[in-house]
Order: structure tokens, then sequence, then C-alpha cells
């Protein structure tokens, strides 16, 4: 099996100058035979062996799907799940969802949650919920969904500050980023764990790492991971699957033509930094500053904003 040619598979090191960086828009491709190659070099579906989601979210894919969705059956099958009811309220009652509310909404049920964020989101949060809530398969496994756990409530955290880009996309975004991260280590045991060690204090070598150890990496398998979760099925899905696809392509984020993916990925990539500096997951290498530089200046945040963004983690969700 032939690795990925790096040349392809890494992103670029320089582009023209301009506005935030970028002379023009680029749109994102398509790079299902990249993914492919980096699924074969793995073993193939037979060595990538994730949990199935439970039953609810099952049901609730028929429910959505149907020519009439019942709110009330949602709304039912979500509550039958003790579990994942629990995690959806705690989410959307979470300061950084409350936060940017124009005015304060009780959320007691899932009823409540319902009528806050609609059909579409509160799925998309059971989802995420049952997610977080797979059974303990390995420490590293383990490990990833907790990290990535914390990353979705900066990335939530961020979106509050970001015109475009809803708080409930971006904390899915944040959850599903790294998924790719989860079928390696399904895949390859104790053979990823040094590689996502690195990832978290070298984000950019780290995936050059992948690419020339293991002729794959893990934010193209991303994309494999996600669908098979029954996640990309639903409206606007596919503009979070490309930025699961692109989340570490810090060196194009400015110039990608979609407003919403090139949100979206610069705010993973804040994200993923601020995570590591709070909880002192990693030395913070020089790349990271880099990759930070080129996140703010998407966004346009503020050093006032930063910094209220940072204590608010620090203080309420992560860390």
């Amino acid at each position: 099996m032939a690795l990925l040619n790096k040349a392809q598979a890494t992103t670029a090191k320089s582009m023209p100058k301009g506005i935030n960086g970028c002379q023009e828009r680029i749109s994102i491709p398509n790079r299902i035979d990249l993914i492919k190659t980096s699924l074969m070099a793995i073993g193939g579906m037979e060595k990538m062996q994730i949990p199935d989601m439970p039953d609810v979210i099952l049901k609730l894919e028929r429910e959505l799907k149907s020519k009439f969705p019942n709110t009330v059956r949602v709304i039912e099958i979500i509550e039958s799940n003790a579990v994942i009811a629990g995690e959806i309220l705690a989410t959307v009652k979470s300061p950084a969802f409350m936060r940017h509310v124009k005015r304060y909404i009780e959320v007691k049920t899932i009823e409540n949650a319902v009528n806050f964020i609609g059909l579409k989101q509160t799925y998309r949060l059971a989802m995420a919920a049952a997610v977080k809530n797979i059974p303990n398969q390995t420490t590293l496994f383990r490990s990833i969904i907790d990290h990535s756990s914390d990353v979705a409530t900066a990335c939530a955290e961020i979106a509050g500050y970001v015109h475009g880009v809803d708080i409930e996309d971006a904390y899915l975004f944040g959850l599903f980023r790294d998924c790719g991260a989860i079928g390696m280590s399904v895949a390859l045991n104790n053979e990823y764990d040094p590689h996502w060690d690195r990832m978290k204090t070298f984000p950019v070598s780290g995936v050059e790492a992948e690419i020339d150890t293991l002729g794959s990496r893990h934010d193209y398998l991303g994309v494999i991971v996600a669908r098979k979760w029954g996640f990309g099925h639903t409206e606007g899905d596919h503009e979070i699957m490309y930025a699961i696809q692109e989340h570490h392509n810090y060196a194009q984020v400015r110039c990608f033509s979609n407003e919403k993916i090139r949100l979206l990925v610069a705010i993973g990539l804040l994200a993923e930094i601020l995570v590591n500096e709070i909880n002192a997951e990693a030395y913070i290498a020089h790349e990271s500053g880099i990759i930070k530089e080129a996140a703010i200046d998407t966004l346009c945040l503020s050093d006032e904003v930063l910094t209220l963004i940072r204590r608010n983690l620090i203080s309420t969700c992560v860390g």
C-alpha cells in the first residue's frame, strides 16, 4: 500500500497575502482518494471497529427522516434514555450556550430544549451526547473523547463571539473534529498512542508524522467515522463534514470560499490550542503559536474578547 503523497496530503506552507493573509478565495476539494488511501493504510473498515450509535439515536434518525416527524415522539425517544437526555439538558443549559441568549430561557425538560433550539439541533446534541458516553474501550479512546469534549465546549464558547456560526454547530464540530483519531486508536491500538500525544504538542508536524509513519491521517479518516455514526446526512451537515476534513489546514483557512467552513475550522484551531494551554496538556510549541495567529486573524477576534473567552473557559467549562 502506497503512503499518502506528502506534497498532496500536507497543507500549503504559504499563501498569497491580501485581506487577512488571502488574496483570493479557494474552494475546498473533496479529498475522497486521499480519504480512501488513509483508510486502506490502517487496514480498511474491518480494522476500524468503531462502536455503533445506541438504539435511541437510530430511532431518532428514523423519526426525523419520516415524511412528517412527530415532535412528541422525538421527545419520548430522547427521554427513554436518561443519560442522553441529561447530557442534552446539561449542554443547552451550559454557560457557553446560555451566555449568548438575549433573554433567559428556562430549560428543564427535553420539550423545553426542543422549543429552544429546534428538532434538528436537538438530534445533533443527542448524537454528541451518545459519542461522549460511548462505553470505555481503551485509555487512549477515552482520552480522545474527553479531550474532544473540552474542545467542543471551547468551540461553543468562541462561536458565541463570532458572527456566522451557530453555537450548536460549533459544539458538534468540536466534538466530532478528532473522531478520526478515535478510529485510528481502535485500528492501531497502542501504536497510535505516541501520535496522539504528539498531535497536541505539534499540530502541524504531528499530522506529517502520521503520514510518514502510518501512511494515514486522522482528519481525513474523521469523515468516515462521522458518517459511520450517522452524521452527515441532514441539511447543513456537509459543511461540518468538510470542516472535519480540513480541521488541520491552518495555512489555507483564511482563504476558504465557504464562510461557515472557514469559521468552523478557525474556531476549532483556536479551541484546540486554548484547551491545551488551559489544561496544560502539552508544551505549547512554536507551530501552535502560528496556528493560533491564523485562527485569530480569520475570526477577527480582539485581545479583549480573547481574554474574556479564556476567562470564561477557565471559570466554567475547561480546566
